[in-house]
């Protein structure tokens, strides 16, 4: 159970964070079943339970869908797999993933704190807890960071995303308060992304995803290696959790981190 301050409207953000194929979005699903939402479509879900009393849980995948569908011209009728692109030629197409990426993150926070913050001129007790899969930080010192130290991407490439993250976490909307990281072994992710043989994930390589774990390390970890001092911001709470045991021992230990907080 969320346990409630007695403060007035809040706004709390919670992101899921880790290696790809580390379990996030099975655990978001779990998340939201177990509180009787199951249209796993859409972009946002909403749970609704009396278990979760006057509390507005919103839970937000990551934007899969945008990233593998874009848009198409108004000259074509075909949209465009983005993802798989990236994977099958980062050095051409990983400026222009890493920036559509970091724009549908940002769309995605923006969207959830504005509509608080719109309910909240009424309700002046309301409490949003906001579960995000990764975010623009992981975003930023995990997967650019690896594109530019791996040379596929260019310096002043580097410099505009690095800009277009910093007029981000300017903002008030990109607020997160607590980072939930499932720590995982590189093996154990890989074996799990042939399991589960999403076709934008054929080109994955293990040494690719002991990179991504490295930086994973470096900003949730080792604290003395991270960049959040250069941010000028306060560095939030961050859980570790162990992602090699059982989905259902991870997901439990996810719950007990999330329905404890105080907001």
């Amino acid at each position: 159970m969320i346990k409630f301050s007695k403060s007035p409207a809040t706004f709390y953000r919670i992101c899921i964070e880790g290696n790809i194929g580390c379990g996030k979005t099975s655990i978001l699903k779990r998340l939201a079943k177990e509180y009787g939402y199951f249209d796993y479509d859409e972009e946002v879900w909403r749970p609704r339970s009396d278990d979760l009393e006057n509390v507005d849980l919103v839970i937000s995948p990551e934007p899969l869908n945008q990233w593998i569908s874009v848009p198409p011209p108004a000259s074509s009728s075909t949209s465009v797999n983005l993802l798989k692109r990236m994977y099958s030629n980062p050095k051409r197409w990983g400026f222009t993933f890493e920036h559509y990426s970091q724009f549908t993150r940002y769309n995605q926070i923006k969207s959830v704190y504005n509509e608080h913050c719109e309910k909240a001129t009424n309700d002046q007790n309301l409490k949003t807890m906001h579960i995000l899969e990764r975010s623009i930080f992981s975003n930023r010192f995990c997967f650019v960071e690896n594109f530019y130290k791996s040379g596929e991407i260019e310096q002043f490439e580097y410099q505009i995303l690095d800009e277009w993250f910093r007029q981000l976490i300017s903002k008030p909307e990109s607020l997160v308060n607590k980072f939930i990281y499932l720590q995982t072994a590189p093996q154990t992710v890989y074996d799990r992304i042939l399991n589960r043989a999403r076709t934008e994930e054929e080109a994955i390589p293990l040494e690719y995803l002991l990179k991504i774990h490295n930086y994973h390390e470096r900003l949730f970890n080792n604290f003395e290696l991270n960049n959040w001092s250069n941010l000028h911001r306060p560095f939030p709470k961050v859980v570790l959790i162990d992602g090699n045991q059982p989905l259902e021992e991870v997901y439990r230990q996810v719950e007990k981190h999330i329905f404890s907080t105080i907001i």
